[in-house]
């Protein structure tokens, strides 16, 4: 292999090969600073991910999108076989209301963000991850076997309308396969 390289090398007009640089500290450049303060974002995505052990479906991600200019909520399930199934509409005024009270009240950014992964047998494996839109401080919590999605109201109650937006995409008019 380290023969194929240098050969590569030379016949491409490099005098001598050289591994890449070593990364910085601190890993990927940083993006602008959030001018947003630590508080909850008010501009946001959610997205709820669900990876399946034995079942139809391998994975689903449900994405909401919380910007100026949108509420959108997409659904894309890949299936274990068969066709890919999409799914996307705009979220009406009380959903996206209710979906920012109870964000926001979820305390995501807190504390107990560990659960369990139970795909290996017949369970699932599900996360919950907020990013601000502009960037900076973000969260990803193991919903599944995470007891605080059963204590919280606001977390419980936040799970099942990602649930009830789910449900609606994956049953309503519009879904489109490909």
């Amino acid at each position: 292999m380290r023969l194929f390289v240098l050969m590569a090398a030379l016949l491409s007009g490099c005098s001598e090969v050289a591994p890449p640089p070593p990364p910085q500290p601190g890993g990927v450049p940083a993006a602008e600073p959030n001018t947003e303060p630590e508080g909850f974002p008010s501009l946001f995505t959610v997205t709820f991910t669900r990876e399946y052990g034995l079942w139809k479906f391998r994975v689903c991600t449900l994405e909401i999108a919380l910007f100026m200019n949108t509420n959108r909520a997409s659904l894309e399930c890949e299936p274990a076989n068969g066709a890919r199934v999409v799914a996307a509409r705009e979220l009406s005024v009380e959903q996206v209301t209710r979906l920012r009270e109870l964000a926001k009240a979820a305390d995501l950014f807190g504390a107990e963000h560990v659960g369990q992964d139970l795909t290996p047998g017949d369970g699932i494996f599900e996360t919950l991850r907020i990013r601000p839109a502009g960037g900076g401080r973000a969260a990803v919590l193991v919903t599944s076997g995470n007891k605080s999605f059963v204590n919280s109201h606001a977390r419980r109650d936040l799970l099942q309308l990602l649930g009830t937006i789910e449900t609606e995409l994956s049953t309503g008019v519009g879904l489109v396969t490909r």
